[in-house]
C-alpha cells in the first residue's frame, strides 16, 4: 500500500463516523421539519426562524470550544493523555459556568426580542416558547460539543457518531409523543418539539459523561484542569471561531426575517428548503473535523511539514467531492 492510499485510508477512517453522525443529525431535521410540518405554515415558519435564531445565541458558546479539538489534538500528538483529558475538564467547566447565566439573559429577553424578527402573531406565539425551551438546554448542547471534539480529537469518532443517533432517535420517540400527544401525553405541538430536542441534548450529555468514566477515567477525566497557559491558549483559539460562527448565524437569521416580511407559508417553505440544502454540505463540514483531528496531531508531534500534507489531502479531496455535484 503506497503512502497516499495510506494517508486516504487514515482521513476516511477518522472522517466516516463523522459524516454517519451529521446524516443523522440532518434526517433529524428532516423527520422534525416533516412532524412539525403537520401543524401548518406558522408551525413551520417559528421553527425555522427559531432554530436560527437558537444558532445565533449558542454561536459564542459554540466558537469557545472549536479550540478543544485542536488543543486536545496536539496534546494527543505529543503523547500526553493526560493533557487532553483536562483540555476537556476545562472546557466543560467552562460551560457549566458560563452557559446557565447565558441562557437566563437570553430567555429573559426572548418575550422582545423575538416580534422584532416577525411581525405575525402566530409565528410570535409559536416561537417564543420554543426558543425558550431550546435555550434552556444550551448548557447540554455546549457539553456535547465538548465532548464531540474530544473524541474526533482521539481518533474516537465512532463514540461520537453511536452517542448522536441515541440521542437522535431518543428525539424523534419524543417528538412523536410530545407534539402529537401519544402515550397519554399532552399534545404541546411546537413546543413539544423543543422539549423533545432539550430532554435529548440532556440524554446526550449523561451519556458522554458515562462514557468518559469508562474510557478516560485513567487519563484524569474530572479530575485535572488545564493550566493557565493551556486555558488562554484555548479560549485565543476559540474566540475567532466563535465570532465567525455567530456572523454566520446573524446573516441566516437576517435572510430568514427578510423572507418573514414576504409572508409567513414563504418563510415555512424557505425552512424546509434551507434543511434539505444542508445535507449536501456534509461531507466537507465532516472532513474539515477530521483535518482539525489530523492537522493537529502532527504539530504535536513537531512535525509541520506533515501538518501540511494532511490539510493539503483533506482539502483536495473536500474540492474533488465538490466538483463530483456539478
Amino acid at each position: 500500500m503506497n503512502v497516499d492510499s495510506e494517508r486516504r485510508n487514515r482521513i476516511l477512517t477518522l472522517a466516516l463516523p463523522i459524516i454517519g453522525g451529521m446524516v443523522s443529525q440532518n434526517l433529524l431535521n428532516i423527520v422534525d421539519t416533516a412532524m412539525v410540518g403537520n401543524l401548518g405554515n406558522s408551525a413551520l415558519a417559528a421553527v425555522g426562524l427559531g432554530g436560527f435564531v437558537i444558532f445565533m445565541c449558542q454561536a459564542l458558546i459554540l466558537g469557545i470550544l472549536t479550540g478543544v479539538q485542536s488543543s486536545a489534538a496536539r496534546r494527543k500528538g505529543e503523547g500526553r493523555t493526560d493533557r487532553v483529558a483536562a483540555v476537556l475538564n476545562t472546557a466543560l467547566l467552562l460551560v457549566l459556568v458560563i452557559a446557565p447565566f447565558f441562557s437566563a439573559i437570553l430567555i429573559a429577553l426572548a418575550d422582545i426580542g423575538f416580534p422584532l424578527l416577525n411581525n405575525d402573531t402566530e409565528v410570535i406565539a409559536l416561537g417564543v416558547p420554543y426558543i425558550e425551551w431550546r435555550l434552556g438546554a444550551i448548557v447540554f448542547v455546549g457539553m456535547n460539543f465538548a465532548f464531540r471534539d474530544y473524541w474526533n480529537a482521539l481518533d474516537m469518532s465512532r463514540v461520537y457518531m453511536n452517542t448522536l443517533i441515541i440521542m437522535h432517535a431518543c428525539n424523534i420517540v419524543l417528538n412523536y409523543v410530545l407534539i402529537f400527544g401519544n402515550f397519554g401525553a399532552p399534545a404541546y405541538g411546537v413546543t413539544g418539539a423543543a422539549m423533545a430536542s432539550a430532554i435529548s441534548m440532556g440524554i446526550g450529555t449523561f451519556i458522554y459523561i458515562f462514557l468518559g468514566f469508562k474510557h478516560i477515567a485513567k487519563d484524569g477525566f474530572m479530575r485535572h484542569l488545564a493550566t493557565r497557559n493551556e486555558t488562554a491558549g484555548l479560549i485565543r483559539v476559540s474566540l475567532p471561531a466563535g465570532l465567525q460562527q455567530l456572523f454566520f448565524a446573524a446573516g441566516l437569521v437576517a435572510m430568514f426575517v427578510i423572507i418573514g416580511k414576504i409572508g409567513t407559508p414563504e418563510l415555512a417553505a424557505a425552512n424546509v428548503l434551507i434543511t434539505v440544502l444542508l445535507f449536501a454540505i456534509l461531507p466537507g463540514l465532516a472532513l474539515g473535523i477530521a483535518c482539525t483531528t489530523l492537522v493537529g496531531q502532527a504539530l504535536g508531534r513537531g512535525q509541520p511539514d506533515d501538518a501540511y500534507r494532511w490539510a493539503w489531502g483533506v482539502g483536495r479531496g473536500t474540492l474533488a467531492r465538490s466538483l463530483s455535484y456539478y
